[in-house]
């Protein structure tokens, strides 16, 4: 009899050991995911501020861009991360390994992130050697859109601050989103 209650509760599907089982290891899974990212949230919330910087997406003048900079604190100084160019019309990739991050942003919604790196492989031997500098500027306005720009060689300016530097607003990003994360 109880056997036959339990066939029609469950769609006329027999409760078997096994799927009891695999009914309880999924309980038990969720239920420690759920203990996880409660308990990350809650270290995110109390742990130390970061600023960050992640994304891509597709530059209208030099290619398709990946960004991850991040550093402990709310100063502007040194961060690690990578930046990842592959050039428009080529099968060239240009990486370079992040060592400053700087991120500002208003009351008014704008915000301004530079990223600094050295190249550890040039897409262009010719012009360029393997610890050039390479600036990677986003500007996001309170609309949303954002506006990109990559720089090496001519372009790049000092900040005032030890191994940051900057470089001047370029054009909209195509497509793509870059997040900029100011820890304040």
């Amino acid at each position: 009899m109880a056997q036959a209650a339990l066939q029609h509760d469950t769609g006329d599907v027999p409760m078997t050991s096994d799927r009891i089982h695999r009914l309880a290891v999924f309980a038990a899974t969720l239920t420690l995911v759920a203990s996880v990212a409660s308990t990350t949230a809650v270290t995110a919330a109390n742990g130390p501020k970061k600023d960050f910087v992640a994304g891509g997406g597709v530059h209208v003048d030099t290619g398709i861009f990946n960004v991850s900079a991040h550093r402990d604190g709310t100063d502007a100084g040194p961060a690690k991360g990578s930046l990842t160019l592959k050039v428009r019309g080529t099968q060239q990739m240009m990486k370079a390994d992040i060592s400053c991050l700087a991120v500002y942003s208003s009351t008014n919604g704008y915000k301004v992130a530079y990223v600094t790196g050295l190249m550890s492989r040039p897409y262009y031997p010719a012009f360029q050697q393997a610890g050039d500098l390479v600036v990677f500027r986003v500007d996001e306005y309170p609309s949303g859109e954002q506006h990109v720009r990559f720089a090496w060689g001519s372009g790049i300016r000092s900040l005032g601050i030890d191994g940051c530097f900057g470089t001047y607003e370029g054009p909209e990003i195509q497509k793509g989103h870059v997040v900029i994360n100011d820890a304040q």
